[in-house]
């Protein structure tokens, strides 16, 4: 016999949506306005607004993405050191006030080898950093709403969105080789879309959009790995079936974009999307 709560777990997935988020890059506020139109009126949910120090603050860029949506959530990645949390509170409050109809969701991170840590005083220990980040969602679980994504597919990475998050934010690979549904809940996917009306001319793009990548300066072989291995291509209708065997396994929900980093393929990416319920 099925427990009450068992039941209404079951029945809150089955009810839950199939989160649609677009990954934005890092880019100026123009475009930030005209690509939040177009993601808008491509009904996606939300879009993910990446952290690097040196660039403007990506909670602040929610406004922007606010003001130009009708629908469109915030999916934020944030490390821990980067504000204090009462700090992250007030502007949680001030955002949900401004926008009471959006959902507002922060991803914690580590920050990445290439963040100067010490522009924060703080030291690239890591156990220092996870703790850092574990007291920064402490605090902000017990003084407000915010909804929490942690990055990464580790065990320890389960038992935090176990203990504080609503999601876990994996790559792609990593969902193919390490996904636990007993272990691990609530998980978006990171996918690279590479697709056109047939798979040989997805193919074709591909070989044309990887050459391009190599060929400029700052050319750099872990981001086009990690590009590779998030990477669906194929036909439309190819990547979309990819895409709902993914949600079988257990994915809540994906955070998309398109390969090219020197010229935008945004559109085919939304022609895949639109065939996901």
């Amino acid at each position: 016999m099925i427990h009450f709560l068992e039941m209404k777990n079951i029945l809150d997935i089955m009810d839950s949506k199939f989160l649609k988020i677009w990954f934005f890059p890092h880019c100026d506020f123009e475009e930030i306005k005209e690509i939040s139109k177009e993601i808008d009126n491509a009904n996606y949910d939300h879009v993910l607004l990446p952290f690097k120090s040196r660039l403007p603050d990506p909670v602040l860029r929610s406004y922007t993405v606010f003001n130009n949506t009708k629908n469109v959530g915030c999916f934020i990645a944030i490390p821990g050191y980067a504000m204090s949390s009462e700090y992250m509170v007030m502007m949680h409050k001030t955002i949900i006030d401004t926008f009471p109809n959006r959902d507002f969701i922060l991803n914690i991170i580590d920050g990445g080898p290439e963040e100067d840590l010490s522009r924060f005083n703080i030291n690239r220990d890591v156990d220092n950093i996870k703790l850092i980040n574990e007291n920064f969602v402490k605090y902000l679980k017990d003084n407000s709403s915010i909804k929490i994504a942690f990055s990464g597919m580790t065990d320890e990475t389960s038992s935090l969105v176990k203990k504080y998050g609503e999601y876990q934010y994996v790559q792609l690979q990593d969902f193919y080789n390490f996904f636990d549904k007993n272990k691990t809940k609530n998980v978006l996917i990171r996918l690279v879309i590479c697709a056109r009306q047939t798979k040989e001319e997805a193919e074709e793009y591909l070989s044309h959009a990887i050459n391009e990548i190599k060929s400029e300066p700052y050319f750099s072989k872990n981001i086009l790995d990690r590009l590779i291995g998030n990477l669906l291509v194929g036909s439309y209708d190819e990547v979309a079936f990819k895409i709902e065997e993914l949600k079988k396994a257990g994915a809540v929900g994906i955070v998309v974009s398109d390969i090219a980093l020197i010229e935008h393929d945004r559109d085919n990416v939304h022609k895949v999307m639109n065939l996901i319920k």
